[in-house]
């Protein structure tokens, strides 16, 4: 799945070309989060090598793609090539869990330098 985002309208969308249909008996797959997502990412970040943590509340001018797979459990992994205010910028990669039936991800990165939790919540189908 290839999915685009700009995190600075906190606007999540989650499309796809190809899916499974998803079952309402807790058994996930691609099609479980298509939609459109609101959501918020707040943590900390280590804005370079050896430096101390600051707070991270969405960017302003971060684009990211990434692609994303997700298990028939409903957890799944994403990783997103980003740019901050136009330059390149480190690989971020998130894990997350699908609750509702999809519509809500709560996701986590596990990059190092990094401890940023999101919550997104389906506002389109």
């Amino acid at each position: 799945m290839r999915l685009t985002i700009s995190v600075a309208s906190l606007l999540f969308v989650f499309s796809t070309a190809w899916a499974q249909n998803a079952k309402s008996n807790g058994y996930c797959s691609i099609e479980t989060i298509r939609g459109t997502y609101s959501g918020t990412c707040t943590g900390w970040i280590t804005p370079a090598p050896n430096a101390s943590m600051v707070p991270e509340a969405a960017i302003a001018d971060q684009t990211v793609s990434g692609s994303a797979s997700i298990n028939t459990d409903c957890t799944g992994t994403i990783s997103y090539d980003q740019k901050i205010n136009g330059q390149p910028a480190p690989k971020l990669n998130i894990v997350f869990n699908v609750l509702g039936n999809g519509d809500e991800i709560h996701g986590m990165s596990v990059d190092p330098g990094t401890a940023i939790l999101c919550k997104l919540v389906r506002t389109n189908k």
